[in-house]
């Protein structure tokens, strides 16, 4: 009884965490300015599912599976250097983007349409204003 007890309890907390996860994916999903994107920290590493985000001026990537709420990567829009896509999927469904940032790159996997987005959120900064300048 107390075996069963023990493995009761444990399927419950797996339960549990699993829960967390998928409500955590669910509310990153269902953030205005995001989308579904795949990505890599480097070229020799797997992708990773994740969740991009338009946030103002800088653009975030959480991982789909993490405890964390915060973004795994925040790249600034002032200075975001987008690649041209590369065609990696046999059906045209995906295209892979490296985004850099300084020193920083992220190589990520969305949808064409998405790409299109990206480029046009990137391309779409505000112009800079003077320091000592007037309006």
């Amino acid at each position: 009884m107390v075996v069963l007890n023990i493995i009761v309890m444990l399927l419950l907390a797996l339960f549990v965490v699993w829960l967390l996860l998928n409500l955590r994916a669910r509310h990153l999903d269902q953030q205005d300015g995001a989308f579904r994107a795949w990505a890599r920290l480097d070229s020799h590493s797997g992708w990773m599912s994740g969740i991009g985000q338009y946030q103002g001026d800088r653009l975030c990537w959480y991982r789909l599976v993490a405890p964390s709420l915060k973004p795994h990567v925040v790249l600034p829009r002032h200075g975001l250097e987008v690649s041209l896509p590369l065609q990696r999927s046999t059906d045209g469904s995906m295209v892979e983007v490296r985004l850099t940032s300084g020193d920083v790159f992220l190589d990520i996997a969305v949808e064409p349409l998405t790409y299109n987005g990206l480029v046009s959120w990137g391309e779409s900064e505000p112009p800079a204003i003077e320091h000592g300048s007037t309006l």
